[in-house]
């Protein structure tokens, strides 16, 4: 690094960016990159905070101090500030905002600061873009509603003065529900006004505004969206809920006019009051759709004919049957609660997330159908009630992530995964709080077995969580994390588990409150395996046993395993570091395989079963007066040699009182 010029090592820390997360903490590294950092305008040029800052920044005092600081020697360079974070509602730091002289694009949502500080600009005359809207502008709303109050209102004094004092400005962001001027003074405003671009947010769900605001937010919204000039400036439109007065055929009419929107965001209220049964949208420039709730009986098919549809997301539209989106350069697609929809195609080529949450009518065939169609789908995520599901790696040659969260579990059949760049897998019951007598629980009392099967080539992550799970067979060359969970059921109700995990290398493997038919695992390394709060099944002429197949293995750790009454460790050659029982009060016999070539430490605590320990070479500790001694007994057991002619190896259990750590 001390080797390189100063230009190209601004052009190395010009990828650190966001600028207070790095730049400035680099800035200490030595005075030759302090120099850098200070006097090359490129790497100040754009600052934006994420939402990640808030609780960091307000941590201590000392965080909001170096931000100043940052802002103070630095800020001169500084030409766009974007902050999505409420970094700026301290009121220090909105003074060093205002001696900003060089800010073409403000970010800074300034409804949550006051509104005064458009007279103290000092870059008011080269600014371009401006945003008073509220702070979080998260789509959060769009399925779990957000209440929330602006702290400002955009008055016609505020109007005048940015006609006045912003002469260069291009784009404006602006909060509907924060206009009290009259409709004629503001749309006066935007005739005035030369902007390229408008950005219009509102209608939101809180019930306290006044009924002024609410008549001139309404009023405003439909003279833009029947202007042809000003309805041509829009880029986004984001609605909490719909006006009154907005229906499809307004939605076509301004899709029509607004040849520049590339966002539109509409929540519930929207009627369809035409009389065929097909809505048509249709945009050359939209690259986000989101619609929640179509109010209609009659509306039972969608189709979107948008080239640059980028994002789209449904939901709540329950009479909806068929759904079209015509778009090559559709990336993400979501769908939520559609009751009835059986029918889905799109024209993507470049499909990579796809989302199903309460979609209970649509086929298993559609699905795969559909999946068979988007080859470029990485991540899949279904939500709801769900019989069975097959995919294969012919189907999804690209599929990484599969989520699946289950309504009802007994519904669940099977569940096969054949997908050699699967990477993370997460099978769970979706929790949706207490359920109502018309609405099953999730846990339900009916018998009911499923069988899951996952094969892979590198599995990072696998998570699964199913009271009725009968058998989990997982195949891959490298496993990371596999955590298997059942039902906190009694043992009587439980379904018998018939566990299967053959990989090459592995991580970590846990349990937790598993009964296993079988417990069999093979591999050449294995870092750790945890068990707990599980128990084998034992039959007439068997007694419950623990089998590991491996070469190598660092840890294995068995916590109240109440049934276990064996433990066959298998360990074909070389070595097991550390082997720990803990409460497993059945357990009467340990016993190393003798291919072992070095016992392993082994920590034993409150096993009061335990009667021996038999090592590969086949010699014998007893342990069971030890045990009968000391009922909570933890007993430590070193790297012993294989053969030990030394009886005094263990210290008498005589000398041995409640609660002490023998070695």
């Amino acid at each position: 690094m001390d080797a390189l010029p100063n230009e190209l090592l601004a052009y190395i820390l010009a990828f650190l960016h966001p600028v207070y997360g790095e730049l400035s903490r680099l800035s200490i590294v030595c005075k030759r990159w302090r120099e850098v950092i200070e006097n090359t305008a490129s790497l100040w040029k754009c600052i934006h905070f994420t939402p990640s800052y808030p609780e960091y920044l307000s941590s201590t005092t000392r965080d909001r101090s170096k931000l100043r600081h940052c802002l103070f020697k630095f800020g001169h360079f500084v030409t766009c500030l974007r902050d999505d974070a409420k970094t700026f509602t301290d009121p220090a730091l909105q003074g060093l905002l205002c001696r900003l002289k060089n800010l073409t694009r403000l970010d800074v949502p300034l409804l949550e600061c006051d509104l005064q500080l458009l007279q103290t600009l000092q870059c008011a005359n080269v600014l371009e873009e401006l945003n008073l809207t509220k702070a979080t502008r998260d789509l959060n709303w769009l399925f779990q509603p957000t209440y929330s109050l602006e702290k400002g209102f955009v008055t016609p004094q505020h109007l005048q003065m940015l006609l006045l004092r912003f002469p260069h400005l291009k784009v404006l962001k602006l909060a509907l529900d924060s206009i009290v001027s009259p409709p004629p003074t503001f749309i006066a405003f935007l005739q005035k006004a030369n902007l390229r671009e408008l950005e219009l947010t509102g209608f939101s769900l809180r019930p306290a505004l006044p009924p002024h605001i609410i008549h001139n937010r309404d009023m405003c919204l439909k003279t833009i969206a029947s202007s042809q000039r000003l309805a041509a400036i829009v880029t986004r439109l984001e609605l909490e809920t719909c006006p009154l007065f907005f229906t499809s055929d307004h939605l076509r009419i301004m899709l029509k006019l607004m040849v520049s929107l590339r966002h539109l965001i509409i929540g519930a209220g929207m009627v369809h009051r035409d009389r065929k049964s097909l809505l048509s949208i249709e945009s050359p420039s939209l690259c986000t759709l989101m619609l929640d709730g179509l109010s209609t009986l009659r509306m039972q098919c969608l189709r979107c004919n948008t080239p640059l549809l980028k994002e789209f997301q449904l939901a709540n539209c329950l009479d909806l049957t068929a759904a079209f989106v015509f778009s090559e350069s559709l990336e993400s697609m979501c769908l939520r609660n559609l009751a009835n929809i059986h029918n889905l195609k799109s024209t993507s080529t470049r499909l990579n997330h796809l989302e199903f949450v309460g979609c209970h009518s649509m086929p298993i065939t559609t699905l795969r159908n559909f999946l068979k169609g988007h080859k470029t789908i990485s991540k899949l995520s279904i939500v709801g009630e769900l019989t069975g599901l097959t995919l294969f790696g012919t189907m999804c040659p690209n599929l990484k992530v599969l989520n699946i969260l289950l309504y009802q579990v007994p519904k669940l059949r099977s569940i096969k995964i054949d997908c050699p760049t699967l990477e993370h897998f997460h099978c769970d019951v979706y929790n949706r709080g207490l359920s109502t007598p018309d609405e099953p629980e999730a846990f339900s009392n009916e018998r009911s077995t499923c069988s899951i099967f996952i094969r892979g080539q590198k599995l990072n992550h696998v998570s699964i969580n199913l009271p009725n799970a009968t058998a989990i067979a997982v195949k891959c060359e490298e496993l990371g994390y596999l955590s298997v969970k059942m039902s906190e059921t009694e043992s009587d109700n439980k379904a018998a588990l018939d566990f299967e995990v053959i990989s090459g290398t592995i991580a970590l493997v846990t349990t937790t409150n598993c009964k296993f038919s079988r417990y069999y695992l093979q591999s050449r390394f294995i870092d750790q395996l945890t068990l707990e709060l599980c128990e084998i099944e034992s039959g007439w002429e068997t007694i419950p046993r623990l089998e590991v197949h491996t070469k190598a293995i660092d840890r294995l750790r068995l916590v109240s395993c109440l049934h276990l009454q064996c433990a066959e460790l298998r360990i074909r050659q070389e070595r097991i570091e550390h082997v720990s029982f803990t409460e497993c009060n059945n357990l009467r016999n340990i016993v190393m395989s003798r291919a072992v070539k070095h016992t392993p430490e082994m920590t034993v605590v409150k096993c009061r079963s335990l009667e021996s320990i038999f090592l590969s070479s086949g010699r014998c500790i007893d342990v069971s007066a030890l045990n009968v001694a000391c009922y909570n007994t933890c007993l430590n057991v070193p790297r012993l040699p294989q053969r030990c002619d030394d009886k005094t190896c263990l210290i008498c259990p005589e000398k041995a009182e409640e609660d002490d750590y023998i070695n």
